[in-house]
């Protein structure tokens, strides 16, 4: 399996920071890295089973790079590798991630991690079941062992994403995994459940920027990501 999966990492799988609108709004020091897979089911495979129909026709799937067709087919195959060969896909997705590290630290940057710039899959839930072989090559090459989770692989690296799927708020996330609900049109009938919690944090879109917000203190997204 190594042998295939290092013929097929030409290229990091992960979107460099600077390469997506919404991964270059970085705070100063960080490198944000990011997987861009096809939302919704533009692969033919759903990724999104929460989103809204705003959400949907709003993506900005087909924005700035997304407008070139090799950039969008390479979203779609990489979603129809991760269906289809999940080992392969793992195996990659581990030692882009181990690159990536590599690649920041080098330039006194910290990296950090969105596994869903396009998509909403529980990676929470997804078992990491890579190859003994692939497992061999990242720790003579990278000295990191793989756990049963490929966040619970990087306990000493951020990782954050949005999300729809209101019962991944309740769920037993890997603390290293920062999760924000993504209010929409189809969800926002919830708001008691927004101000009953004050832990959870939400995105939500308005015309400006009110001080506060469901009971809690706002930041421009405009700014942050």
């Amino acid at each position: 399996m190594i042998d295939y999966v290092k013929s097929s990492l030409k290229h990091n799988i992960l979107t460099a920071p600077g390469d997506n609108t919404k991964l270059a709004k970085e705070v100063k020091g960080y490198d944000a890295w990011g997987l861009s897979l096809s939302p919704a089911k533009t692969s033919g495979y759903q990724v999104c089973s929460s989103s809204s129909a705003g959400c949907r026709s709003g993506c900005l799937f087909y924005a700035g790079r997304g407008r070139m067709a090799n950039v969008s087919k390479g979203r779609i195959e990489k979603t129809k590798l991760f269906f289809v060969d999940r080992p392969a896909f793992m195996s990659m997705l581990a030692i882009s991630i181990c690159r990536a590290i590599n690649n920041s630290e080098k330039r006194g940057k910290i990296p950090v991690f969105r596994p869903n710039v396009f998509s909403d899959i529980r990676w929470e839930n997804i078992k990491t079941r890579i190859p003994e072989d692939v497992e061999q090559y990242i720790w003579n090459f990278y000295g990191r062992r793989m756990s049963d989770n490929i966040i619970d692989s990087f306990p000493d690296y951020q990782f954050y994403d949005y999300t729809k799927h209101m019962d991944r708020l309740s769920r037993d996330i890997p603390t290293n995994y920062d999760l924000t609900f993504s209010v929409s049109e189809e969800n926002k009938h919830l708001r008691s459940d927004f101000s009953r919690s004050s832990s959870m944090n939400l995105a939500v879109v308005t015309k400006d920027t009110p001080s506060s917000l469901y009971g809690r203190q706002t930041i421009s997204g405009d700014n942050h990501d």
